[in-house]
């Protein structure tokens, strides 16, 4: 058996620095935010994802590609809301709240669409549905799927990707992401003692149970975007603007590569 040395085990023991309570907060709070940022690109993906698989269950039940087309691109649109900016064009804040407008707009059209052609025509009839299941549409071919039972089920999954897609326009376009990560941690005195708080304010690292995301009210975003009143407008970059203005005073470039001079 190895000699084992009490005396040095005790010296490093006791020659241990353990982090301060100010050093505890900093690393509770930087820990906390990434799981908050992580667990709202989760909660997005995962809303975006059943909305589609809805779009599938109700493709495998009426066999229509143009109402499936035209709400699976809402539901990509919602989670491309706005233009990438780049160098030479950037997106006002009076653009993007058009944007917003435009896209609720499309969902409660769309919807509105699809609800209207299902109370009209009911579920489908097709020869191809006589005993009792269904045999694909014009591409996409799943066999063996049930006719649905009435035209209530059609109007329930119609009520049902509208819910979604309206959620997931709140998740995409109203839901301010530097408000959802704002930690909330205590102050430290400069005796290093936590000065004392409520215990339902002390969020922590995310482990006592007291993080709350964020609270929507799908209502109230929904009255709040349908006033809006801006135009959609794409603004050239200042880069560009001021490009023309140096024309008259030429500066010397350099060749690119291959060019010839």
């Amino acid at each position: 058996m190895s000699n084992i040395n009490i005396e040095n085990q005790l010296r490093d023991f006791q020659s241990q620095r353990f982090p301060t309570d100010e050093q505890t907060i900093i690393n509770n709070a930087s820990v906390l935010y990434k799981r908050k940022k992580y667990f709202l690109q989760d909660l997005r993906s995962s809303v975006k994802f059943l909305g589609f698989i809805l779009l599938g269950i109700v493709y495998l039940r009426d066999l229509s590609m143009l109402r499936l087309g035209i709400r699976a691109f809402t539901q990509y649109s919602i989670s491309n809301p706005y233009p990438t900016p780049s160098m030479r064009v950037s997106i006002s804040e009076e653009s993007k709240k058009a944007l917003t407008k435009f896209l609720l707009i499309g969902i409660f059209s769309t919807n509105s669409f699809c609800l209207l052609m299902h109370l009209l025509f009911g579920s489908y009839q097709g020869s191809d549905a006589s005993n009792g299941f269904l045999h694909g549409g014009m591409t996409i071919q799943f066999i063996g799927e049930r006719v649905p039972y009435s035209t209530l089920e059609l109007i329930l999954l119609d009520i049902g990707i509208f819910f979604v897609q309206v959620v997931y326009h709140s998740l995409m376009c109203m839901t301010d992401d530097s408000k959802v990560l704002e930690i909330k941690h205590p102050h430290t005195r400069t005796e290093n003692s936590i000065d004392s708080i409520n215990d339902s304010e002390l969020e922590g690292d995310g482990y006592n149970g007291n993080v709350q995301l964020l609270t929507m009210d799908v209502l109230g975003n929904i009255r709040k975007v349908m006033m809006f009143k801006e135009r959609f407008q794409i603004q050239a970059s200042t880069f560009s603007e001021q490009a023309p203005e140096q024309a008259p005073e030429p500066t010397p470039q350099r060749p690119m590569p291959g060019s010839f001079v």
